[in-house]
């Protein structure tokens, strides 16, 4: 009989004691944690969204009950949700999940079946997967990882799967649980080999241009390889068969494919500004792997394309004539646009600067010129050591057959037009040993460089070349994009905007005109290949 009366004694003092603790949370809020959900609940069908967040925040801020909490939670999620804040609603999800304690409840019911949707939706915005990776971790449930899954596997959303996947990797499991995992695995990789995004590579397989096409593929699959299993990216060839016309609408017909989230290429400049201007219509990102033409960034946001001011290009050619080559005497021909103008005005300034001569300058209209005669024959009578020739492919072969049919004994300097696959192989021994300055190539001295030049050779069992280290660069930049969570050609817009400039094994990759001379060689070409001729003098 006294044992149950110290018994309903205790009791009765931790009911009292509880009492009072809530009586004193009362009277410090001046109001009960279920009317502060409430009037949030009202707030956000009143759609005064900020002012919700904001109570249900004070909840957070206020109490340690478990169940309360997680309620709050819930409804930041489904206020997050609502709002399109993808990522923001997860953690408010995880934050629910990580505090319901009965699995049986209709709260934790809701919160699991939406965390692989919210999961996918997440994928899809700027986040790094990585930081998706790390919020899943802080979920103790073996089981729950497994069926999200399982359910993202079944829904076609495979990559997202394997987010789970990846995190529960990282754990010690018993047996059975890791062979489900495991098989599971399993599934979402073939899944991936049939939804996973693509991009497409636009490049001369066949015809004149081949060569290079294949070298720049070979280096685009060397950046892909494996990435299925990491990414969900997967490559597309696409021969334009050397045809500008051809390339260009397979730019169009990319645009219209919605698992192609982007595309390399066009190799050829007479196909690159339809082709950007496609890819921008169609808001897919384009990866132009050629300087020339100038510009295309132009046509929208949609256009990357890598390139170095041509003002810098033309001071970079003028100092190594005049200081390595003991010329002093010049002429310019160059295209009548602002693009030529910048590379004549930069050429002439750098010539005054280092106590040279432009003996004279003629200029040419790339529409409507395709007879050079009048502009050679000037140049020819001022008799210069060498003439500087900024253009563009199409009128480089044109001018340097001209310049040898009028017999213009002089040195070709020039930007990098000149090297293009086009003028190689069409200007045949017309452009053997005419200079010009580009992008920096592979150093033997870096070891990323070396590494990358080691597995190329082991893959295709030779050297590679300036095309294959350029689209080895792009793909790189595309790999990075998908396994950084940028599933969507949005995402992968933004995450190229955001990047750069980037030192690859092609040299300094920038998609804006911030690259300094210091990332710029000088070239030749020789035996029909370009070819480094020397490192840039550093100013001192």
């Amino acid at each position: 009989m006294i044992r149950w009366f110290f018994c309903a004694s205790g009791l009765f003092l931790i009911l009292l004691l509880a009492c009072a603790s809530t009586t004193a949370e009362r009277v410090q809020t001046g109001i009960t944690y279920s009317d502060t959900l409430k009037t949030a609940v009202t707030l956000v069908e009143a759609r005064d969204l900020d002012g919700a967040e904001r109570e249900l925040n004070r909840v957070l801020d206020t109490t340690a009950s478990r169940p309360v909490r997680a309620e709050a939670y819930w409804q930041l999620y489904l206020l997050n949700r609502d709002r399109g804040m993808s990522f923001e609603a997860l953690q408010a999800l995880v934050g629910c999940l990580e505090l319901v304690t009965d699995q049986r409840s209709v709260l934790y019911g809701r919160a699991r079946s939406s965390l692989g949707p919210s999961v996918a939706e997440a994928l899809e915005t700027d986040i790094p997967r990585s930081t998706i990776e790390r919020l899943l971790g802080r979920l103790e449930d073996v089981s729950l990882y497994l069926d999200m899954a399982d359910y993202l596997v079944e829904t076609q959303h495979c990559y997202a799967a394997t987010v789970f996947l990846n995190t529960l990797a990282r754990r010690g499991l018993d047996p059975l649980t890791d062979q489900r995992r495991i098989a599971i695995d399993r599934d979402a990789h073939r899944c991936l080999q049939k939804t996973a995004r693509s991009i497409q590579l636009i490049v001369p397989l066949t015809g004149d241009f081949a060569e290079y096409g294949a070298n720049l593929a070979r280096g685009v699959e060397l950046a892909l390889l494996d990435s299925t299993l990491e990414s969900g990216l997967l490559l597309e060839k696409i021969d334009s068969e050397s045809d500008p016309v051809k390339a260009t609408q397979s730019v169009i017909r990319s645009a219209g494919t919605q698992h192609i989230v982007a595309a390399i290429g066009p190799l050829q400049s007479r196909a690159a500004t339809g082709a950007a201007l496609a890819a921008a219509d169609g808001e897919l990102p384009l990866l132009v792997p050629i300087p020339a033409p100038r510009g295309l960034s132009r046509f929208g946001e949609w256009i990357f394309q890598s390139t170095v001011p041509v003002q810098a290009e033309a001071q970079v050619v003028a100092k190594y004539a005049m200081v390595q080559g003991g010329m002093s005497r010049f002429a310019v021909l160059y295209p009548a646009h602002a693009t030529g103008e910048k590379a004549m005005n930069a050429f002439k300034d750098q010539v005054f600067d280092l106590g040279g001569e432009v003996v004279t300058v003629e200029r040419y209209s790339e529409d409507r010129d395709t007879d050079f005669r009048n502009q050679i024959v000037s140049i020819k009578r001022a008799s210069p050591q060498a003439v500087f020739i900024p253009g563009q492919p199409r009128e480089l072969v044109q001018i340097a057959r001209q310049v040898a049919f009028y017999e213009l004994e002089c040195q070709l300097l020039g930007t990098d037009g000149w090297k293009s696959p086009e003028v190689i192989d069409r200007g045949g021994r017309f452009v053997e040993g005419v200079i010009f300055a580009d992008f920096s190539g592979m150093s033997g001295d870096d070891y990323e460089k070396e590494l990358f030049r080691a597995r190329y050779r082991e893959h295709f069992g030779f050297d590679p070349d300036h095309y294959a280290s350029t689209g080895f660069d792009l793909a790189m930049c595309l790999r990075r994009a998908m396994e950084e969570g940028k599933t969507t050609r949005k995402g992968i817009r933004r995450f190229l905007e955001q990047i750069g400039p980037v030192n690859g094994v092609s040299g300094v990759l920038s998609w804006r005109d911030e690259t300094s001379t210091h990332a710029i060689q000088l070239f030749t070409i020789a035996n029909g290949l370009v070819v480094p001729i020397t490192s840039i003098p550093q100013d001192q």
